[in-house]
């Protein structure tokens, strides 16, 4: 966030990268002992964040840099591949 200057609502990465924390901490606060269930929020609260850059107007990142006249059609390549990483890291701890 520091170096792109990328905020939450922007349509990027960030996106899915905060939900992901928060439902990171979300898990491990309810549940200290359940660090998979934990993921799974994250994978989870990544994923919620990946749908809605739906139809986002992008604030920063390259998808800032095409000019549309409609909205966003796909989710932010960003978030989306946030998105993946997080689902990947749960499956890959079950």
């Amino acid at each position: 966030m520091r170096f792109g200057r990328a905020e939450v609502g922007d349509r990027t990465m960030v996106d899915a990268l905060h939900n992901a924390i928060l439902g990171l901490e979300t898990g491990l606060r309810e549940n200290p002992s359940d660090q998979i269930g934990a993921l799974r929020l994250a994978a989870e609260a990544a994923q919620e964040a990946v749908e809605k850059t739906i139809g986002m107007e992008a604030h920063c990142g390259i998808s800032s840099e095409v000019k549309r006249k409609v909205p966003f059609l796909m989710p932010d390549p960003g978030a989306a591949a946030v998105g993946i990483w997080m689902r990947a890291l749960y499956e890959g701890c079950q």
